[in-house]
């Protein structure tokens, strides 16, 4: 695990996932900052006050740029979800 997600995992009481669920970073001057509120775009699990849970994916800023638009039962859901959600978008092409 690199410091990054380290502390993201430490800064946040809702799961974050792995960097098996990390995004690729991309080269450019936001993620390659020196700023320490910058951090890398990744996933993370929310477990909601009604004990479900909704997946966010979080930008370099550090703020939800998307969410899931359903919820579910346990986190594992919200896991399988928040992959299947993470492999779309990566292979998502920009049209114009």
């Amino acid at each position: 695990m690199d410091a990054a997600t380290a502390a993201l995992k430490k800064k946040s009481k809702a799961s974050t996932l792995g960097p098996e669920l990390t995004l690729r970073r991309e080269e450019n001057s936001l993620s390659e900052s020196d700023d320490p509120a910058v951090v890398l775009p990744h996933f993370k699990v929310v477990h909601q006050r009604d004990g479900r849970f909704h997946w966010e994916l979080i930008n370099p800023h550090g703020t939800p740029a998307a969410r899931s638009m359903e919820t579910f039962e346990t986190e594992d859901e919200a896991v399988a979800n928040a992959e299947y959600a993470r492999q779309l978008i990566s292979r998502a092409p920009v049209r114009t």
